[in-house]
């Protein structure tokens, strides 16, 4: 079954544009799944993080609990043949801040256990219900008690919140170039708060049973959770760590407003309409050097493509 998540629509848009993509990679890799993209080091990273701090990882995949280590030398080997090599500064530094996480959890009323961590929901396009939206919220739900928060990203008063949370884990989160630049969270895109907040309003449990069968959705939004939203009075919070040696963390708050939601409506429409046109040209393959010399797909007639 397919649907659209948020990675689907940041591989064709970016903060409402549309960008330069491949149509085939998309249709393979976000589409059809029969093409996943390795793991990158960071993205190993992330899912180590995750791993240890909540018990799971996104899309249900496998837990990571260890990195590469380093080399076991032949000293080791000696004492020891079954000797493992010692882990990396930037293990060392995850799993510390594993710990934050677990302290500042507490510290400001987060509650996660197995239950409510790793949550998938699926929910029919408003404009379209044959166009099924879905994705995986790392927490939710939860209260979240913040203090007040004033900066030309988003106004909050100090008070206790219904929240979604997103955890990320990065290398540097005073970094303020590139796509995931939390040092200038103004030009992150943010599609990832506005389709969580979409998602979790007038859940279909009907619809959440049929795709995802056994689910605790029916627990998780009790009559007070859904009050909670459908006031619009709930944050979507992008919890970021970094393995850095300050460890520092942040809170990047977000909240929905008319603007905000006006935006999410139309990255959709396009998201929809991007998709429908691609299908008409059967997703062709956009041979370009930018987009082909980092593609994993192996079986493209332009792998390996020498640009001249």
């Amino acid at each position: 079954m397919f649907c659209i998540n948020q990675t689907l629509i940041k591989s064709m848009i970016h903060n409402g544009t549309l960008i330069n993509y491949c149509p085939n990679f998309v249709l393979r890799t976000h589409i059809l799944r029969t093409d996943i993209m390795p793991t990158s080091e960071n993205m190993t990273y992330g899912k180590f993080f995750e791993s240890l701090a909540i018990g799971g990882t996104a899309h249900g995949g496998d837990l990571v609990l260890d990195l590469k280590r380093k080399k076991v030398t032949k000293a080791q080997l000696r004492k020891n043949p079954n000797a493992k090599g010692e882990k990396t500064v930037t293990q060392i530094r995850i799993e510390e801040q594993v710990e934050v996480f677990k302290k500042k959890a507490e510290k400001y009323g987060i509650l996660y256990d197995d239950k409510n961590t790793q949550i998938k929901i699926y929910k029919r396009w408003h404009e379209n219900p044959n166009v099924i939206l879905c994705g995986e919220l790392d927490i939710f739900p939860t209260i979240i008690k913040l203090p007040d928060i004033d900066n030309e990203n988003i106004k909050i008063s100090k008070g206790t919140y219904l929240a979604i949370i997103d955890l990320k884990m990065t290398g540097n989160i005073e970094n303020d170039y590139g796509p995931f630049s939390w040092g200038n969270f103004k030009e992150i895109d943010k599609i990832q708060a506005q389709h969580y907040s979409y998602l979790i309003r007038n859940i279909d449990f009907d619809l959440n049973d049929k795709l995802n069968p056994g689910n605790n959705l029916r627990e998780l939004f009790s009559t007070i959770v859904q009050k909670f939203i459908n006031e619009d009075n709930f944050v979507f919070i992008y919890w970021v760590f970094d393995h850095k040696p300050k460890y520092n963390d942040i809170f990047h708050p977000f909240k929905m407003d008319t603007m905000k939601w006006n935006h999410y409506y139309e990255t959709i429409r396009k998201t929809i309409a991007n998709l429908e046109f691609e299908h008409k040209r059967k997703f062709p393959c956009a041979p370009e050097l930018f987009l082909c010399k980092s593609c994993h797909i192996k079986n493209c007639e332009y792998y390996n493509l020498q640009f001249t």
